[in-house]
């Protein structure tokens, strides 16, 4: 339920963006299925992206991201799931988000052995080319 609530705010965010002449760019743990239904009926496009990567860069760049009590506390507060839980339940899923992210037509993305602004990088460039 979490995740549509949220892909709901982030599509209805970006669609107010675009108003403003605004670009967004939604980076998390979104289901691609849901990401094209909603956006369908909120009447905006999107380029979807799945930012592929192995087992051990994902386990070090999620536990990077809760280093904190606040950090960890939020994500039970959203999620229901310690840190350990939510790190093995994408690990989990990466498989089945990959076929569903091909199958939405959504561009796969190698991120494996790149920094945080390294992979900002490569989807900025993917991103301009398919935007002109």
């Amino acid at each position: 339920a979490w995740q549509q609530a949220e892909t709901l705010y982030w599509l209805e965010y970006a669609k107010e963006n675009k108003k403003r002449g605004i670009g967004t760019v939604i980076c998390g743990f979104m289901m691609p299925d849901e990401i094209v239904t909603v956006s369908k009926k909120l009447g905006i496009d999107v380029l979807g992206y799945f930012l592929d990567v192995d087992k051990a860069n994902l386990t070090n760049r999620l536990l990077s991201r809760y280093t904190s009590q606040k950090a960890v506390d939020d994500l039970m507060k959203i999620t229901g799931r310690t840190v350990q839980q939510f790190l093995a339940d994408n690990i989990d899923i990466t498989a089945t988000l990959k076929n569903a992210s091909t199958k939405n037509g959504f561009e796969i993305l190698n991120t494996d052995n790149q920094s945080p602004k390294e992979v900002a990088q490569l989807l900025t460039n993917s991103i301009q080319t398919k935007s002109n």
